[in-house]
């Protein structure tokens, strides 16, 4: 790493500022102590040290920066650029920042879901498996509740509770398992289930083609955290934070070709492909700017501006691999209403504002043109704050 330009940070410089946009870099701290904070929020405030990196996600997402970088002791950074990354030759290196990215995707979803769960209780405990269950069968997804009781039955926890489980099995079709399509390639077909909440599978998912729903329930609901197209990697491992709501169950929406690996192999394959190196880490920071944004939506106080922050964040993801300017959103209404708290005819009240929109069925939200929306939320934003 002796290549890179090294950067001094006098103690209370500013190494990057909320809103300004990246100038083509990203840092890994060498020497001393950064802190980084938002201007109207506590709950960007993180502690930066020697061998974190930071600014990579917003550089990779083309975004600006969520928070102000301040230096609280004399600082030295390596400064690296995206064309660095491509041609990365340390392997060391190249792992540093696989974790880096999964470690920030885990931190910034538990604030989001500290925020976001009514009884704390929960940030530490599942829902029973019964409820759980319930849930997902009356959200038609049989085969998540089906695989749920399988893992119940498996840790042989309470006898009676497991004679339950084993005659709710009866009840439910028979369980949808994917079919071999070459060694490690699975064919997933509508509704099946990859993995569960209450079990997590420790592979990594490589979408080959189709749709990936994740979900999980929270406050008593069920909450959609993402749908996944083509090219997005799912990560089945169990969380290394212990907020239960990190854990999540995946289930095909549609026919869908998997690649499934492990951890170690897919690093071999980032280390081995520069061009999924790349792919993987703008992936990532997607994702992550997809949580912060949920987190920002969920602090405005403002309905028609937790609208504008959460469809966009939405449309990124939607867009990362597929080029469209026009689509319907993955989110329901209602899956918006349990992700960032709001009432559903507040909803539909607020976005019958955005004129690139349509409502369909007062259910699912057509965005008529892409780039109108982000003009109008650009106009928006220069109107409002």
């Amino acid at each position: 790493m002796n290549n890179y330009n090294t950067i001094k940070f006098p103690k209370s410089s500013f190494i990057y500022e909320e809103g300004n946009f990246p100038k083509d870099s990203f840092y890994i701290i060498t020497k001393g102590k950064a802190k980084c904070y938002a201007i109207n929020s506590n709950n960007y405030n993180k502690e930066y040290n020697v061998g974190h990196i930071i600014g990579l996600v917003n550089l990779a997402a083309s975004e600006p920066y969520s928070v102000t970088m301040e230096a609280t002791e004399d600082v030295e950074v390596l400064e690296l650029t995206l064309s660095d990354i491509s041609n990365i030759t340390n392997n060391d290196l190249i792992k540093t920042i696989y974790n880096y990215l999964n470690t920030t995707l885990e931190t910034w979803l538990s604030r989001y879901y500290i925020i976001l769960v009514k009884n704390k209780v929960d940030l530490y405990y599942k829902e029973n498996i019964f409820t759980m269950a319930e849930i997902y069968l009356k959200n038609d997804f049989p085969d998540i509740a089906h695989k749920l009781y399988e893992n119940y039955i498996e840790t042989l926890e309470d006898k009676n509770d497991i004679e339950y489980a084993k005659k709710e099995l009866l009840k439910l079709p028979p369980a949808n398992n994917p079919s071999t399509f070459t060694s490690n390639i699975l064919l997933y077909k509508k509704g099946s289930c990859l993995y569960t909440e209450f079990k997590p599978s420790n592979h990594l998912y490589i979408i080959l083609s189709g749709r990936i729903g994740i979900y999980n329930v929270i406050n008593g609901k069920l909450l959609l955290k993402d749908i996944y197209k083509k090219n997005y990697v799912l990560d089945g491992y169990e969380p290394k934070l212990e907020y239960k709501p990190l854990l999540t169950s995946a289930v095909a929406l549609e026919t869908s070709y998997i690649k499934v690996v492990t951890k170690e192999e897919f690093i071999e394959m980032i280390i081995k492909d520069k061009h999924l190196r790349s792919y993987h880490i703008k992936m990532m920071s997607i994702k992550v700017i997809n949580i912060l944004s949920k987190i920002k939506a969920l602090e405005e106080t403002n309905t028609l501006s937790k609208l504008f922050i959460i469809i966009s964040a939405l449309l990124k993801t939607e867009t990362l691999f597929e080029e469209i300017n026009t689509t319907v959103l993955n989110y329901t209404i209602y899956d918006i209403e349990n992700s960032i708290k709001l009432d559903i005819n507040d909803i539909l009240n607020n976005l019958k504002k955005i004129k690139s929109l349509e409502i369909i069925n007062d259910k699912y939200i057509r965005i008529t043109n892409i780039n109108d929306f982000f003009k109008e939320y650009h106009e928006y934003q220069k109107n409002t704050y």
